[in-house]
């Protein structure tokens, strides 16, 4: 218990340093936060009224519905920012922990080193310390490994049950349970033990095809199927008993279909997560995870000329196959994942150090110590080697260290907790009651709905949810916030969205000039951040 505990405090302090600024890194901080407050004070929060003119009016389901139970006491004893940060990096630590504990139940030796690589991997802790859901969903995903290694199913079916009331992006646990089946098809393939029976014959699947109940016991006999039924039941079960049925359904069609499948990156300006993530900086920000993995690499390579430094052993089973060929595909599932979308980095970089611990440990179990040894003395010098180690393990600490201050740096130039403030106390006490405010860009919504929950906004959490409800209206907006319209806008406004209000934050010039040469609009209120006008 020790280990785990120094791995969790240690974890906690990196991210406490990285957290350690008065600002939300992304805006839909706000968001959690308030929807945690209004359930601890109204209950469950069944429709979404503060965005009429989006999808969520009519289609709203709390796909985070358990992080915001989970934050409401962090909130509660502690406020909304300090208690949302103090939760963020409790979150982002136990993720860590539970990745080392992920290792050693796979029986991974050295697993405080890749655990390490991991936590302080710079592209994997900024996701993982936005204060959203990444770090629990992260966590879940491990648990269920976890519980699929030690074959708990029913902890594997409460777990994908809770997983879908936690993330909307719940079939991503389908993906992983799903690629342990086919890596157990491929290591079938490459053992085929036993013909008949093997997945690897082509008359197996006639056989199971046709109804053979030889071929479905078989078939059904192997754990992955049976964990990928039980993943399967228990996430049906967390969408139809769910507090949001059956309007869950239509808003899982949007968020994770049209949202994150298909995407409208190229129709209108979305969130920065979902465009790709570019290769070198992929490599550059998460540089410690892929050295690490140049030196599996090259050790396979060492030992495929000199095979003489290997141990003999047996021949590997199926079982123990299946694994190395599961982190491998996930790897390279998640890698294609981000390169479509940045956001995905959070499971990339986990799964592939997974898959580098698995195959680095391999290769040290077989390693013949004493033979590489000699081989090593025989090339180098005693020095050169010491020299090498001592530097390579400089450019880990390094890399380390660097990624964790740049994470730092962008934290620091994140939203800052009273953004805003003088423009939404004014709303709050001149405002009536529902009435809309047009505003000059979607991700403002978090930082308005914090503070003000008594009106009606425009866009907010993703543009698409707009785009999807009244495209019209959305190009619309668009031309109004881009200063497209530079004759007539505020009558546009009343007239299209009711709104007699205009937020208009700093950095929206061309916007901000054309209410001010509007006949038809004043300003009320003006501060550094932000002004807004009143529509005559």
């Amino acid at each position: 218990m020790f280990a785990y505990a120094a791995v969790f405090v240690l974890s906690g302090l990196v991210y406490a340093f990285v957290e350690a600024v008065p600002r939300f890194r992304d805006p839909d901080s706000f968001y959690h936060v308030k929807i945690a407050t209004l359930i601890r004070e109204h209950g469950i929060v069944h429709s979404f009224s503060w965005l009429p003119f989006t999808t969520l009016a009519e289609k709203y389901a709390d796909h985070h519905f358990l992080y915001h139970l989970l934050l409401i006491p962090f909130v509660t004893a502690l406020g909304p920012f300090i208690g949302m940060t103090v939760a963020t990096i409790f979150f982002a630590a136990l993720t860590i922990t539970i990745f080392f504990f992920l290792l050693r139940v796979y029986e991974v030796r050295y697993a405080w080193l890749y655990t390490a690589i991991l936590a302080t991997s710079g592209a994997f802790i900024f996701r993982l310390n936005l204060a959203k859901t990444s770090a629990l969903s992260i966590t879940m995903l491990f648990l269920a490994l976890i519980a699929s290694k030690k074959n708990k199913p029913l902890v594997l079916f409460v777990i994908a049950w809770l997983y879908v009331l936690l993330y909307g992006g719940w079939p991503i646990l389908i993906v992983v349970m799903g690629a342990f089946v086919l890596a157990r098809a491929t290591a079938d393939h490459i053992v085929d033990q036993h013909p008949f029976h093997s997945w690897a014959c082509l008359f197996f699947w006639k056989r199971l095809l046709r109804g053979s109940r030889s071929a479905r016991s078989d078939f059904f006999a192997s754990t992955e199927v049976r964990h990928l039924g039980v993943t399967i039941a228990g996430l049906f079960c967390g969408v139809i008993i769910n507090p949001y049925f059956p309007t869950n359904i239509s808003f899982y069609w949007n968020q994770i279909v049209q949202i994150a499948l298909i995407g409208y990156r190229g129709s209108i300006g979305v969130g920065g997560e979902w465009y790709p993530y570019n290769l070198d900086r992929l490599f550059l920000e998460s540089s410690g995870i892929f050295l690490l993995a140049a030196i599996v690499l090259t050790g396979f390579i060492i030992v495929f000329f000199w095979p003489e430094l290997m141990r003999r052993s047996h021949q590997k089973s199926i079982s123990e196959m299946t694994p190395f060929i599961a982190s491998t595909i996930l790897a390279a599932v998640f890698l294609f994942m981000s390169l479509r979308s940045k956001r995905h980095v959070e499971y990339f970089a986990p799964f592939m150090m997974f898959t580098v611990a698995l195959f680095l440990d391999a290769l040290l179990r077989r390693l013949d110590v004493l033979s590489t040894i000699r081989k090593l003395f025989d090339l180098c010098s005693r020095r050169l080697i010491f020299v090498a180690g001592t530097v390579l393990t400089l450019v880990f600490v390094f890399i380390g260290a660097r990624d964790v201050f740049a994470v730092r740096a962008l934290y620091k130039e994140g939203v800052p907790w009273q953004q805003y403030a003088g423009a939404t106390k004014w709303l709050a006490a001149h405002a009536p009651k529902d009435a809309v405010v047009f505003h000059s860009n979607w991700d403002e919504f978090p930082i308005l709905f914090f503070a003000d929950d008594q009106q009606r906004y425009i866009v907010g959490l993703d543009p698409t949810f707009f785009y999807l409800h009244d495209s019209v209206r959305y190009a619309l907006w668009v031309d109004v916030t881009t200063g497209k319209v530079p004759r007539g806008a505020a009558s546009l406004v009343r007239r299209m969205f009711g709104a007699n209000l205009v937020f208009i934050a700093n950095g929206h010039e061309q916007m901000l000039h054309a209410f001010e040469k509007d006949p038809n609009a004043i300003v009320v209120y003006k501060d550094a951040d932000a002004e807004i006008f009143a529509i005559l």
